[in-house]
């Protein structure tokens, strides 16, 4: 409760029993680099009820923090949480396609962390298609890790990128970038009026410059 001092010693003068408010828990947010010759990968997804509009991202970074590639894709999807799954798929594609065998996989779901050992959470509508690329990750050395939201803005900057309507990033990198820098700086992304369809495939952005985490995602 945050009452006045008047309004307390009031109530507990006609005998109101009062609950006061704890104090709350802050707890320091870290992005970690990944260890060398890792790849490490940031996903998050998101769904915004009012338009049931839908979108994925993710953003790759080196042992030395630089941006190898980001993917932000449009979705038709009924939830976050199926967002958030199909971000992680392709984030999986995109490492397996560019040969990065040994990629750290971290989100802002706590739920998605569970889904790699229990199956039967997943979404039944995205079972197959998780469990067949689990099955490719298990080819891999990887590991997977929870990070709060205030952690993960690059990710989520991109995957409302897609949600709006803006579909792929497509070359130059300098535009993914730019998402990335605008994420920090708490500007709105930019819409745009080309919506993708669910399935298709999102491409990866190498990247010409680089950026360190402090500007990607912290």
């Amino acid at each position: 409760m945050s009452n006045k001092v008047r309004d307390l010693c009031t109530i507990c003068a006609i005998g109101v029993h009062c609950h006061p408010r704890s104090n709350p828990k802050i707890v320091k947010v870290m992005w970690h680099l990944p260890c060398f010759g890792s790849v490490k990968i940031n996903t998050d997804g998101a769904h915004i009820s009012e338009s049931s509009k839908a979108g994925s991202g993710g953003v790759f970074h080196d042992y030395q923090g630089h941006v190898l590639g980001a993917f932000s894709a449009n979705l038709d999807v009924p939830s976050a949480v199926h967002a958030e799954v199909l971000a992680v798929i392709k984030a999986i594609e995109l490492a397996w396609l560019h040969a990065w065998h040994n990629v750290w996989i971290e989100t802002d779901s706590l739920l998605v962390t569970k889904f790699f050992s229990s199956l039967h959470l997943v979404p039944w509508l995205l079972r197959v298609d998780w469990q067949n690329w689990l099955h490719r990750l298990q080819h891999m050395s990887y590991k997977i890790s929870h990070i709060f939201h205030e952690g993960n803005h690059a990710a989520n900057a991109l995957a409302n990128h897609g949600a709006l309507g803006s579909g792929l990033i497509c070359k130059p990198c300098r535009r993914s970038i730019s998402i990335l820098h605008r994420s920090i700086c708490g500007r709105q992304v930019g819409k745009c009026n080309r919506p993708t369809s669910p399935h298709q495939p999102s491409h990866m952005v190498p990247s010409d410059q680089s950026a360190h985490p402090a500007d990607s995602d912290r």
